[in-house]
């Protein structure tokens, strides 16, 4: 019974709410304030969505010593990344650079 409500609530969720990624270049050079403050709560989602992952997973993708990555440490690591990029990336989904980068900054040893 719970398994046929699971697939029925799934399809269901899958055609009423696709959720839009945020790139890099809208990220980076919101339109207004909201659009601002909607990118950084994508950005807190994506790095919830990562840490929870991250913890349930056998091997770890990142290992911060001092406990969890909060969300300004994300926006930072981001931002940096950003400014020292040669190449085009503005249509990156801001997801894919951020788990690089937590691998790079927080390695597990």
């Amino acid at each position: 019974m719970v398994r046929i409500a699971l697939i029925i609530l799934g399809a269901l969720l899958s055609f009423a709410a696709n959720a839009q990624s945020v790139r890099l270049k809208n990220y980076l050079h919101p339109e207004s304030d909201t659009i601002r403050d909607f990118n950084d709560v994508y950005l807190a989602g994506a790095m919830d969505a990562l840490t929870a992952y991250n913890m349930a997973a056998p091997v770890k993708l990142f290992c911060k010593e001092d406990g969890l990555v909060s969300h300004e440490e994300a926006a930072h690591l981001i931002q940096d990344w950003a400014s020292v990029q040669t190449k085009n990336w503005d249509d990156t989904i801001i997801v894919i650079p951020l788990l690089l980068l937590l691998k790079k900054t927080y390695p597990c040893h």
